[in-house]
């Protein structure tokens, strides 16, 4: 795989995080365009990530495939980090995909509006303890 290849799939990263976001957020970026311009600069921060971690991989199966072939056998210290990435990759694609589908995207600042709530309420009861 040459460069041009690299950049490709990284190109094709981007515009499927970009409609996956898309999917998750539309609702609330035509309504604030703030919350859109963020969504572009993560998807174009995630693609040149998706970009520089292809161009790593390449490196180290180029690595263990030409020391393999070879006969040295001195590629082989490449295998373990390439897996290492592959699951890493995957395993953070899985986590994305499973919060997506269970709605944590939907309402980011209602935890903290409870966690206010729940400490005012603390402070009365505390004031009413004091005063009484």
């Amino acid at each position: 795989m040459t460069n041009l290849s690299g950049l490709l799939i990284a190109v094709l990263l981007i515009g499927f995080t970009s409609l996956a976001v898309w999917a998750i957020v539309s609702k609330r970026t035509t309504q604030d365009p703030v919350s859109f311009a963020v969504i572009i600069l993560a998807v174009v921060a995630m693609g040149m990530c998706a970009y520089g971690l292809y161009m790593k991989i390449s490196e180290l199966y180029f690595v263990m495939r030409s020391n393999l072939v070879e006969g040295n056998g001195d590629g082989a210290f490449a295998f373990t980090p390439l897996v290492n990435y592959m699951l890493a990759s995957m395993g953070f694609l899985f986590m994305l995909v499973w919060a997506a589908c269970r709605g944590m995207f939907h309402d980011i600042e209602g935890p903290k509006r409870t966690l206010l709530e729940n400490e005012e309420m603390l402070n009365r009861r505390e004031r009413a303890r004091g005063n009484g």
